[in-house]
C-alpha cells in the first residue's frame, strides 16, 4: 500500500495556520490512504464497508471545513452529484446492519420508518424526486487519471420497493467521485 504524502506551499499554510494546514494534510493523506484499501480486491466486503463509511467521515469533515460545495459553481450535474453524496452518507448512517456495499438495501418506506417522527426522511425524499430521472454519467479526470462514475437513477424505479445501492452506483464508482470531487477542491483551494 502506497504512503501518501501531501504539502502546502508556504502562502496556503500561513494563510490556514498550522492547526488547520495539518488537519487537512492528514484527512486529504488518510482519505487518500483508505480509497486505495477499498480498491484492492484481496480486503474482504466488510472492511471495505467500514472504509467506505470511513471514507464519508472524512469527506464531512474536509467539506465543513474547507467548503466543498462551494468550490463549484452550481451546474446541472455539480447539484445532483451533492445531493447525492448527502443521500449516500445518510444511506449508510441509517442503514448500518449491513456487511457489504452490494448488500446494501433501501426504500422510501423504509427509511421513513427510521426517522425521527416518520414524517419522511431525506433518504425518502431523494428516492421519490429522483424517480425516472435520466442516469448521469461522468468522467472525473484527475492526477490519479480518469475516475469514472454513472449515477443510475434508472433503478428507482419505485421507491417503495426495495433497492439495492449497488444498483445506483457501484463501490468503486463511490470512491471514485469522492476521491474527484477533493481532489478538485485540493488542487483549487489548497494547493
Amino acid at each position: 500500500m502506497a504512503k501518501y504524502t501531501v504539502t502546502l506551499d508556504a502562502a496556503k499554510r500561513a494563510a490556514l495556520g498550522d492547526q488547520r494546514s495539518d488537519f487537512l494534510i492528514k484527512a486529504f493523506e488518510r482519505f487518500l490512504t483508505i480509497q486505495e484499501k477499498i480498491k484492492d480486491d484481496s480486503v474482504s466486503p466488510a472492511i471495505k464497508l467500514l472504509c467506505l463509511k470511513e471514507i464519508f467521515a472524512i469527506f464531512s469533515e474536509i467539506e465543513q471545513f474547507s467548503d466543498v460545495s462551494a468550490t463549484f459553481q452550481p451546474t446541472n450535474i455539480i447539484v445532483p452529484v451533492f445531493a447525492f453524496v448527502t443521500f449516500l452518507r445518510n444511506v449508510l448512517l441509517h442503514f448500518p446492519i449491513y456487511n457489504s456495499w452490494n448488500d446494501i438495501q433501501i426504500s422510501a418506506d423504509l427509511a421513513n420508518d427510521l426517522s425521527p417522527n416518520h414524517k419522511g426522511s431525506s433518504i425518502s425524499k431523494y428516492l421519490n424526486a429522483n424517480v425516472g430521472m435520466q442516469d448521469l454519467d461522468m468522467t472525473l479526470v484527475t492526477e490519479f487519471g480518469e475516475l469514472p462514475a454513472t449515477l443510475r437513477f434508472s433503478a428507482i424505479k419505485n421507491p417503495v420497493d426495495l433497492i439495492f445501492l449497488k444498483d445506483i452506483i457501484t463501490e468503486d464508482e463511490v470512491v471514485n467521485v469522492l476521491l474527484g470531487i477533493l481532489l478538485f477542491v485540493y488542487t483549487t483551494k489548497v494547493v
